[in-house]
């Protein structure tokens, strides 16, 4: 089996770098294949993967879940 890692590992950041390394390794201890799929930070362009804004995804997904916490906090207040 083969997976790919989505993450934003090629950052100037120890913590990402190993995070990114030791989760590779254990899947490979595991017998799994894999590889990374770096997102990449551009200026003037969120995050973007190989054509997918995965950022900003999330970010939406984000803001909804923000927006529905809110209408329910309104909604236990009445």
């Amino acid at each position: 089996m083969k997976v790919g890692i989505l993450t934003f590992h090629n950052a100037d950041n120890y913590g990402a770098v190993l995070q990114a390394y030791g989760l590779q390794q254990e899947l490979k201890n595991g017998g799994v294949d894999s590889e990374f799929v770096n997102i990449e930070s551009t200026v003037g362009n969120c995050c973007e993967s190989k054509g997918t804004n995965v950022i900003g995804f999330l970010a939406k997904i984000l803001a909804a879940r923000r927006e529905r916490a809110e209408k329910f906090a309104k909604f236990r207040e009445k």
